[in-house]
């Protein structure tokens, strides 16, 4: 889609082609990498639970003003910093919210990869490497799912890539150093607001690696700066410190337990051994990753460079320090796709099927776009939308036995949904799931946990001739002399209401 070819040695629908989609300008290839990434990203329903739940907690940050506190139908949702809320609360903000808008900082961070990838190869090898190397994250299956998947990981891949970028840059300067080096503190500052403390120790082990390979201890000690360091603390202390005074006990909640404890022990959901993130980058980066095993020879033979072994550096370093814990999910992986690209942009720049690659790679990325509408999970998102206007504001929602994040961010509710659950056990007691972060937010604010209701309390509140309007997956627990009165189903779910 973007680069240079001879057009002598192609068909010629193909040679117009590509005429037709060369871009002479950085600018132009920007725009275009990005419509690329952002035109699909409207076409799936939000996945659950994760862009569902991210969307919900975003709504309800611009619907309540509370801009302080992330909240999860009301209760703290404290285990994740706020930076990614804050984006998607402002999006949601200025136009509405949609599949898109929630996708938009995942989009975003994807395009930040984009720039900054180009950057670093222009700078260390030409612009015919760059643009393969673009090529190779856009035309990239994984990258390019994850660029249209609301949720934290691309946005901190994001923010990783420009730390690196730019301390990288600032290696190789003596006008702009000082400059570059306040930047990347800047960004180090936002990564750790987008995700804790791996916004400070990926950048700064990749980093620290690539000076002990290429034997140069300056760049160490040159990357320590004082006002860098008074911006970071400026940017990534003050909300830590407002919350832990919030709620005591944050501060070892949010770094304790889900930094070291789920790094170090086992118990959380989605275990897998040290196999699985080979497997997932030899089989979601596809077909990037078939030309180098093939011609592994002449991939390895290829010229050492100051940027090759910042890109191996990265590469490894990322790939071991995640696969040691042993609960492991597909975009805990991303940082490590800018240094991929950075790796093999240069080489596919002169691999004879280099055009074929990316033209199966953008196949790929638009097939599995298409068969993921299907797949992946949903709420009863038809019927949300059907009775959103119907649903009084004055009418109580209820959702039996599992919150529908979806379906949540289509009613658009300005107050707490209930959730019909058995809320008698301690968080510690629960494991990893939904329920327990509902559990968590009532133990650090039990004023804030009227919604959480069992199955007599809903009994009780439908005797008392309470208006409700009811979504359940369990029929069975709403007695047939209730009075309720069958909306609407799709699928295992059912709409009742009470009468009015």
């Amino acid at each position: 889609m973007v680069f240079r070819a001879d057009m002598g040695q192609l068909r010629p629908a193909r040679a117009w082609l590509l005429r037709a989609l060369e871009f002479r300008s950085s600018t132009q290839l920007m725009i275009a990498a990005s419509i690329w990434l952002a035109a699909l990203a409207w076409v799936r329903h939000l996945a659950l639970p994760d862009e569902g739940r991210y969307t919900d907690i975003a709504r309800w940050m611009v619907g309540s003003g509370d801009w302080l506190i992330p909240r999860m139908n009301g209760l703290p949702f404290i285990q994740k910093p706020p930076l990614y809320f804050w984006l998607e609360a402002a999006a949601i903000g200025t136009v509405g919210a949609s599949p898109f808008t929630a996708r938009f900082v995942s989009l975003a961070s994807g395009v930040l990869i984009c720039v900054s990838v180009f950057w670093l190869v222009r700078q260390f090898a030409d612009e015919h490497s760059a643009r393969w190397s673009l090529a190779a994250l856009v035309f990239n299956p994984l990258y390019f799912g994850g660029a249209q998947y609301a949720n934290f990981d691309m946005l901190i891949a994001g923010l990783v890539t420009a730390t690196l970028a730019l301390a990288v840059s600032a290696t190789q300067s003596t006008s702009q150093a000082r400059t570059l080096w306040i930047c990347a503190y800047a960004t180090a500052g936002l990564a750790v607001l987008a995700k804790g403390l791996i916004g400070i120790v990926l950048p700064g082990m990749v980093f620290v690696g690539w000076a002990v390979v290429s034997r140069r201890f300056d760049w160490l000690v040159k990357a320590l700066s004082l006002p860098g360091l008074l911006l970071f603390a400026i940017i990534a202390l003050p909300w830590f410190f407002l919350v832990e005074r919030h709620y005591p006990g944050f501060i070892s909640y949010f770094f304790v337990y889900h930094h070291f404890e789920r790094y170090l022990q086992t118990g959380f959901n989605n275990t897998h051994g040290v196999w699985f993130f080979p497997a997932v980058l030899l089989v979601g980066m596809l077909p990037w990753t078939i030309a180098p095993l093939l011609h592994w020879r002449s991939f390895l033979q290829a010229p050492a460079s100051s940027l090759r072994s910042l890109g191996f550096v990265w590469f490894v370093a990322v790939l071991i320090f995640f696969s040691l814990p042993p609960s492991k999910l597909v975009g805990y992986i991303f940082p490590l796709l800018p240094a991929f690209a950075i790796i093999v942009g240069p080489w596919f720049a002169t691999y004879r099927y280099r055009y074929a690659t990316a033209t199966i790679g953008g196949a790929i990325c638009v097939c599995a776009l298409l068969v993921a509408t299907y797949v992946i999970p949903t709420g009863p998102i038809g019927l949300a939308k059907k009775l959103k206007e119907q649903i009084p504001p004055d009418r109580d929602v209820v959702f039996v036995g599992q919150y529908l994040f979806d379906v949540a961010v289509i009613l658009d509710r300005k107050t707490p949904i209930y959730i019909v659950d058995d809320w008698s056990q301690r968080a510690a007691d629960l494991p990893d799931s939904i329920r327990r972060q509902f559990t968590e937010g009532r133990e650090f604010d039990p004023m804030s946990a009227h919604a959480l209701i069992g199955e007599q309390e809903l009994m009780a509140m439908l005797s008392k001739g309470r208006h409700m309007w009811i979504w359940t997956r369990r029929a069975d627990l709403i007695p047939e002399n209730s009075g309720l009165i069958l909306v609407a189903s799709q699928g295992r779910y059912t709409v009742l209401r009470t009468r009015d």
